[in-house]
């Protein structure tokens, strides 16, 4: 078969650092490969995918060694614009590539290298629109668009040009379930019938390992490893839930996916009660649970002609985690910036810890409420890690060095001087989460908290805000990440068009498989959604 993309001691490093980011890569993938690139937070992935259309080493400041080369062109020699006939690449953030400024005309900006003519272009636009699920966002400014919706444009944008090798950095960090599982199966029919080659990086490897013909982990602190997705993966320190339970119950070969579980479950009997195996309790709550922290009344909020969030009602009290779902574009994103007094409501009433949030000091809004937004950069305004955080715990008034603390039980080992802007995204993502936690607000606000973050450091983000809440810090978290909902929210409420459509407790909607878990699916009908609470079971 073809070589589509070939690293030979390839290796990259950043100014004068004497630590390399990416360390050595040994890899050749062939063509209608899809290759899944793994690693903790900060390991290098994102810097590995730009040295395929050679923005490392040419438009990235880094310096590249060895040789990497891309359908047989050497990207030392070859710059991104002189690879863009072949590859086609999706950033992490996808708003900072669009060209365009509404969807059609994006996707049509890619239709254009293949020469279409306008009625068979415009048939194109259409179908490639209905196999993402957004046939109603054509004629949508892109910049009215959420985060989720905005990944999806770029995605199908990315898909029309038919590259030859397509570059994805974590491509369904912002998608629904349904968006994501369409989006893995279009990939699936592009690298089957036109032979492209895939390239993405990815933390929730539950979205994307039943497609995977390949995988190139990246340890962090060595050469990289390179084969079968269940070789290279099984032997991961931290890795997806059907991998993790995997090893838990001591299957060999590992499953790879539910499916491969669900065969192993019938022909692997469990291993004996094992005592060594017992977690510890949840922290205990040290408040009254009765208090109410947030309050929303008939909250309306439009974008210019477009309500993205209408007559909703929501009350979260203290001591709670509540996870807040709904698909792309349903009015998430917004809702969390008016509780933060970002946004200023057209109607409704909002209070926060007793008060309108939109009314309040900098000061005394930073005790009452903080947010993460879904871009952390937002946060982010110094050039140095540690004057990030020193500037943090000033503005909150909180003990110097609180922050530094929280950020290093969250990520350990980040580079104290290191600049927020080069950072890889995970790494600016915990920073961000950092800088909000320690100060304490009574009503803490994460949009899409996960993105970048390996599942090492999810679990001790999960184990932070559960400290939170049981002091009495309420929470509210916007995500599709179904595997963080399971083990951490009290409770869930859905939206849909800008409106609550459900508010339940996570154990119903988990037992009602509202929320699906890869551990629920495989255990099911036994009332086991994580692979912590198959933990607990075998230990008693």
């Amino acid at each position: 078969m073809t070589t589509a993309i070939h690293w030979d001691s390839a290796t990259v490093r950043f100014g004068d650092s004497p630590n390399l980011t990416v360390p050595t890569v040994n890899a050749e993938l062939s063509r209608g490969e899809l290759c899944v690139v793994a690693g903790p937070t900060g390991s290098g992935k994102s810097t590995l995918l730009a040295t395929v259309n050679g923005a490392v080493p040419h438009t990235s400041g880094a310096t590249l060694a060895g040789r990497v080369q891309t359908l047989g062109r050497d990207t030392a020699a070859h710059p991104p614009r002189r690879l863009a006939d072949v590859v086609s690449v999706v950033p992490a953030r996808p708003v900072d590539a669009f060209i365009a400024s509404t969807v059609e005309d994006e996707i049509g900006y890619s239709l254009d290298r293949l020469h279409l003519g306008a009625t068979t272009r415009s048939r194109r636009i259409d179908d490639l629109l209905g196999r993402l699920g957004i046939a109603e966002l054509r004629t949508r400014p892109l910049a009215t668009l959420s985060a989720g919706q905005q990944q999806r444009v770029a995605l199908v944008a990315a898909l029309a040009a038919e590259p030859d090798v397509l570059v994805l950095d974590e491509p369904t960090s912002g998608l629904d379930a349904t968006g994501a599982e369409s989006f893995a199966r279009a990939l699936q029919t592009l690298t089957r019938a036109a032979g492209t080659t895939v390239l993405l990086s990815e933390h929730r490897l539950e979205r994307v390992l039943e497609f995977a013909t390949s995988a190139l982990y990246l340890p962090g602190d060595g050469p990289a490893w390179y084969g079968e997705p269940r070789d290279v993966l099984g032997r991961a320190p931290s890795t997806a839930p059907v991998l993790e339970l995997s090893r838990l119950l001591r299957w060999d070969p590992p499953a790879l996916t539910v499916t491969e579980a669900l065969a192993a479950a019938l022909t692997h009997p469990l291993p004996e009660p094992d005592a060594s195996l017992v977690l510890p309790d949840p922290p205990e709550a040290v408040v009254p649970r009765d208090a109410v922290v947030a309050r929303v009344d008939k909250l309306t909020y439009r974008h210019g002609p477009l309500a993205a969030v209408r007559d909703l009602d929501l009350t979260i009290r203290a001591g709670e985690i509540v996870a807040l779902r709904g698909d792309n574009g349903a009015g998430k994103s917004t809702l969390l910036s008016c509780l933060a007094g970002v946004l200023v409501p057209q109607q409704g009433v909002i209070t926060v810890a007793g008060q309108n949030p939109a009314r309040l000091g900098r000061r005394d809004r930073v005790g009452a409420v903080g947010l993460v937004p879904a871009d952390p950069g937002e946060l982010l305004l110094t050039d140095r890690v540690d004057r990030e955080c020193s500037a943090a715990d000033d503005e909150a008034d909180v003990p110097a060095g609180r922050t530094a603390f929280v950020l290093d039980a969250l990520l350990p080992g980040l580079s104290p001087i290191g600049n927020p802007r080069s950072m890889s995204g995970g790494e600016r993502q915990a920073l961000a989460l950092a800088v909000v936690l320690a100060r304490g607000p009574a009503l803490i606000l994460l949009d899409e908290p996960t993105h970048g973050l390996d599942y090492a450091t999810k679990a001790r983000l999960t184990t932070m805000l559960r400290q939170l809440a049981a002091a009495g810090h309420a929470v509210l978290i916007a995500t599709h990440d179904t595997e963080l909902i399971a083990p951490l929210a009290s409770r869930v409420v859905t939206l849909a068009e800008g409106r609550v459509t459900a508010d339940t407790s996570t154990g119903d909607a988990l037992r009602a498989q509202v929320l699906r878990t890869q551990v629920g699916q495989i255990m099911a009908p036994a009332p086991l959604y994580t692979v912590d609470d198959v933990r607990r079971e075998l230990a008693g």
